[in-house]
């Protein structure tokens, strides 16, 4: 249970493309959360049916919901930016945000586990939660990022157990960044971000 009071919803971020019914049934496991949620959808360049279909959606799921359009397909990182720089200017927003893409299946609880996971690491700035494949994310020096069966010695966690597992990156399944060090590395970030995105509220 979250020990500190949430004064605004969590930002989560959804990067799509070309897969509205997959996205909106996600919006809608988002806002089902047990904390609140705002949800963001950054549309990729889809293709102008699949467009306006997510476009329909999120008008019938009404407030808690609302999409940026790139016009472009930048790739999920750029994609992501998009709605990051949207999070960080956003003098009203929370200071974590969370990031999926447009097919991610939370469960009723995941969120409020992270924001507890938080408390409990302050030193902690980025978090992803665990898609329960026995997988560990590491960078190999020859091979680069991939994933390597877990550490057979460490106990596999019960259905629903929040616990922190080091990882060498955070896989994109979930993600959860905390505003103050992403700011401060965003002068690097922000270059692929510089067209002009429609947003619909």
């Amino acid at each position: 249970m979250i020990t500190r009071k949430m004064t605004q919803p969590l930002r989560v971020v959804l990067v799509h493309w070309n897969q509205p019914d997959a996205c909106a049934q996600t919006i809608r496991w988002f806002l089902d959360s047990t904390v609140p949620v705002e949800v963001l959808v950054v549309d990729n360049g889809s293709e102008e049916a699949g467009l306006e279909r997510l476009r329909r959606s999120i008008a019938d799921i009404g407030d808690g919901a609302r999409l940026v359009e790139t016009g472009v397909n930048l790739g999920f990182g750029p994609g992501a930016n998009v709605g990051l720089c949207d999070f960080l200017a956003d003098d009203a927003a929370g200071s974590w945000v969370a990031l999926a893409p447009h097919d991610a299946q939370p469960s009723r609880e995941c969120l409020e586990q992270m924001l507890d996971a938080a408390q409990s690491h302050p030193m902690a700035g980025l978090m992803c939660a665990d898609v329960g494949d026995g997988m560990t994310p590491v960078i190999d020096p020859y091979f680069g990022g991939m994933v390597v069966p877990a550490d057979p010695s460490t106990p596999k966690p019960e259905l629903g157990e929040a616990r922190w597992e080091s990882v060498d990156y955070p896989h994109g399944t979930l993600m959860m960044l905390l505003a103050s060090p992403v700011s401060k590395r965003w002068d690097s970030s922000t270059s692929a971000t510089s067209h002009t995105a429609k947003r619909h509220n």
